[in-house]
């Protein structure tokens, strides 16, 4: 079964500030994240059900899963044939809110 990934707006400006944080702090990193990013990204398309379900608990009845890489980690949420990545961040951080 195949899945169209989206990637929302929300997740393009964290993915955004993500690179430029990389890019002043660890230049070096920056190639290696975008490669990861999008490999990650990739993943989506197949069997997005395979990912946890994050830790985070939110007063809405949706189900919002993640994919872990370097530091970072995906949020997303599947809908019907549809993944949906709502926000990219690092793994220390918890999530406050999602959409």
């Amino acid at each position: 079964m195949y899945f169209s990934v989206q990637i929302t707006d929300r997740a393009k400006q964290d993915n955004d500030n993500i690179i430029a944080y990389l890019t002043q702090e660890r230049p070096t990193a920056v190639a290696k994240f975008i490669v990861a990013f999008k490999e990650q990204v990739a993943r989506l398309h197949q069997l997005p059900v395979r990912f946890p379900k994050i830790r985070e608990r939110f007063h809405n009845r949706r189900t919002y899963r993640q994919v872990l890489f370097l530091r970072y980690r995906l949020i997303f949420r599947i809908q019907y044939r549809e993944v949906l990545v709502l926000r990219v961040m690092h793994q220390s951080q918890l999530l406050t809110e999602v959409e």
